[in-house]
């Protein structure tokens, strides 16, 4: 049954939130004001949700998605808006998450970082679906693989990648089903699994003075217009005898940070990933730093690798950290913590007890908007003790 609703704002997830008689529903594709009448879809994690059969009221920051595949791709949710709403609304929803969730005020200025809005992105997953030899991206709400020649969000590289990539699922094995690329400074492209003739094993991308060598899987900022803004926001604030940086990759954060301490280690559970951070550091002159292959949670239950820890780098996946993790960080209390995450609920938590529970106050906080016309967030605040 159709029902009139207004969209009182969007919320963590890139849905409008809207109040009935029934209580609260969320809604796709909407704009925060707006008065739209909507039909129920499935519920989420019991929470009722909505689509849209007319806007009757647009809000003045909707616009025509410059995409054709818009509403069937699951990829881009916030097309529709304009980029100035796209980034107030992501502040609002960081800054509401500190509040609901991690039940504290931010107390310095949100620095904005906004970004080109297309053509951004340097890393990518492609979806392949062998049996029907198709490669693009999952349809919205599904695991069901739509066809896509080219997406706007995407480098060059990437779309030629993409329009090649046909011939070859043919010669990949019946049951892959993602190839991982990420374009070098060079634009070469390196894949995960490597395409014969046309992709390589690594790449090396340079960000600002620091030069990195990846592998087509690795876990590196998305991002080639925000990529050293990122690495060298914190600089300004951040020095010490040690630092540890958990999550650490392939040391995108050791290397930019690296030089304002006199030793480090990196850990990550990807041995991988770990032998590239060692590539890295060495490439960038930074031989003070070690590289560990382990769990955060294992590398935390044992022996301090220094006397003390002046700054804990910290950026986790999207859960966040642990219970366990956070619990150490309370009992190991580093002097400053750099916290980086592309959730800001469990973003908000994570802060939340570290304010609250282990008596740190902010220094310095961001938003950088790596992923424009989606609804990620990714955040980064300094802490002190």
């Amino acid at each position: 049954m159709e029902q009139l609703v207004t969209i009182e704002k969007l919320v963590h997830g890139g849905l409008g939130l809207a109040r009935t008689d029934e209580g609260v529903v969320f809604v796709s594709d909407v704009a925060p004001g707006e008065i739209v009448r909507i039909v129920p879809e499935k519920a989420i994690g019991g929470q009722a949700c909505a689509r849209p059969v007319a806007i009757v009221g647009p809000a003045a920051c909707r616009r025509a998605p410059p995409c054709e595949y818009f509403g069937t791709c699951g990829g881009c949710d916030w097309l529709h808006l304009s980029y100035g709403a796209q980034l107030s609304i992501k502040r609002d929803i960081f800054i509401e998450s500190l509040r609901r969730i991690g039940k504290i005020d931010l107390t310095v200025d949100c620095e904005m970082f906004d970004s080109p809005e297309f053509e951004y992105r340097r890393r990518c997953q492609f979806k392949i679906d062998g049996r029907s030899a198709r490669a693009g991206f999952y349809k919205r709400k599904s695991q069901e693989v739509i066809s896509i020649s080219r997406c706007t969000l995407l480098m060059p590289e990437l779309n030629a990648l993409f329009k090649a990539l046909p011939r070859f699922i043919g010669l990949l094995p019946l049951d892959t089903s993602q190839i991982r690329a990420i374009v070098g400074c060079d634009g070469r492209v390196a894949s995960s699994p490597r395409l014969q003739n046309l992709t390589g094993h690594g790449a090396s991308i340079r960000v600002g003075p620091h030069s990195f060598m990846v592998s087509g899987d690795s876990f590196f900022q998305g991002n080639r217009y925000l990529s050293e803004k990122l690495g060298a926001w914190s600089l300004d604030v951040l020095e010490g005898e040690s630092c540890a940086d958990l999550y650490g990759g392939a040391g995108f954060f050791s290397v930019f940070l690296g030089k304002r301490f006199s030793r480090g280690i990196l850990v990550d559970e990807v041995l991988k990933q770990v032998k590239l951070a060692r590539l890295n550091f060495e490439n960038n002159g930074i031989s003070h730093f070690s590289a560990q292959a382990q769990p955060v949670e294992e590398f935390l239950s044992k022996s301090a690798p220094f006397p003390s820890i002046d700054c804990l780098i910290i950026d986790p996946p999207r859960a966040g950290i642990s219970q366990k993790v956070r619990d150490a960080i309370a009992k190991l209390l580093p002097r400053t913590i750099f916290s980086v995450s592309c959730n800001p609920a469990t973003h908000a938590r994570d802060l939340g007890f570290l304010v609250t529970t282990c008596g740190y106050t902010f220094i310095k906080a961001a938003l950088f908007d790596l992923y424009p016309n989606t609804h990620h967030i990714e955040t980064a605040v300094v802490l002190r003790r």
